[in-house]
């Protein structure tokens, strides 16, 4: 009753990349079934054999609720990645100086964060991922009890503007995340159980050598692809096509970054309009740990998907017309909007009905 998709083997998996396997659960009776799906997975001279286990329940016309739980203490490690190159001077100060937007959800939710800068040349000698701590306080990750950790911020993104004109901040980002860098200089950054966001802050567009794709799955990966909800890159950078110029400066197109954003929930700002105050006050309610995903476990018939927060139904646009959730066919999830995320701790109900595939 459990059926594979066609599947071609053997398969190659490059570093960053990933691949689907189908499956279709196809009852004839009414009941429980279970099974297992077996991989192999060969690495180098090793091989490996994985069992994976299935289950599925045959009903007539069934209805589903799936329950899920906030997170209590919501936590979030929030990597900028910062232009250093010339003309940023101005972007740098407002960056650093409206901090406070940035934490006020984190510091509401009572959320465990930590927060690490880089910049955008990776030049042999820029940082090329490595986080800076700038003095007088010589703080390389702020958290919650750094002290005065606004003022180690601002030192943090004040960086001059004699960085690389080569500016590669989705590079900067990969360089920052992996070995060896994750595991020495940047060492203590990432925790298992703790969101990531990544924002990038630039004037000019990435230019860095590799793939959108090959970033984008890197940075999927740290967190595992069936956790999309705790990943999320964000952009301030140029948002129209032929760049822009307005209060907060010039900035020329940056599709490569607006594409990765797009993709993974993340907040695209334009830093030539920014109000900076409430531009770092949507990233951060978008940034900080608390699931925005949830993944359903059965295929739903979409007109039938009814929502509840701790018992109160939340229908999926007000009466407005501002959208708070939407259903996503392609995760099979629930994905609520910045400003609609349930607030820590509370209890989420989605009841469908099921599809009859």
């Amino acid at each position: 009753e459990f059926e594979l998709q066609p599947f071609t083997v053997p398969t190659n998996i490059r570093a960053g990349e990933s691949v689907s396997i189908g499956m279709r659960y196809k009852p004839v009776d009414i009941g429980t079934d279970t099974g297992v799906l077996f991989i192999t997975v060969h690495l180098g001279s090793q091989t490996q054999r994985i069992a994976v286990p299935l289950s599925g329940d045959g009903q007539l016309n069934p209805t589903v609720t799936d329950t899920f739980q906030q997170l209590a203490n919501p936590k979030a490690d929030v990597l900028f990645v910062v232009d250093n190159s010339c003309a940023m001077r101005e972007e740098q100060n407002s960056l650093g100086s409206n901090l406070g937007s940035f934490l006020t959800f984190a510091t509401q939710q009572g959320i465990d964060f930590q927060i690490g800068v880089t910049t955008t040349d990776v030049d042999s000698n820029g940082e090329a991922g490595r986080f800076v701590e700038e003095g007088p306080q010589n703080v390389r990750i702020i958290t919650p009890n750094t002290p005065n950790g606004s003022a180690a911020f601002s030192s943090n993104v004040n960086l001059g503007t004699s960085g690389s004109a080569d500016e590669q901040g989705l590079e900067a980002a990969y360089l920052a995340l992996k070995d060896p860098l994750i595991n020495t200089w940047n060492a203590g950054f990432l925790r298992t159980d703790a969101a990531l966001a990544v924002i990038a802050v630039s004037d000019e567009p990435d230019h860095s050598n590799r793939t959108v794709n090959f970033y984008e799955n890197f940075l999927r990966n740290i967190k595992g692809f069936q956790n999309s909800g705790m990943f999320s890159f964000s952009a301030i950078v140029g948002t129209q096509a032929g760049g822009c110029n307005g209060p907060g400066g010039d900035a020329q197109y940056a599709p490569r970054y607006i594409q990765v954003a797009q993709n993974t929930g993340g907040v695209v700002e334009s830093i030539c309009n920014a109000n900076w105050g409430q531009t770092l006050a949507n990233i951060g309610l978008n940034s900080f740990g608390l699931k925005r995903q949830f993944v359903l476990s059965s295929a739903p018939v979409a007109s039938t998907i009814s929502v509840d927060v701790n018992g109160t139904t939340i229908p999926s646009v007000t009466p407005g017309g501002a959208t708070r959730w939407t259903y996503d066919t392609g995760t099979n999830s629930i994905i609520f909007q910045t400003g609609s995320v349930p607030e820590a701790g509370a209890t989420i109900s989605i009841t469908y009905s099921v599809q009859c595939l």
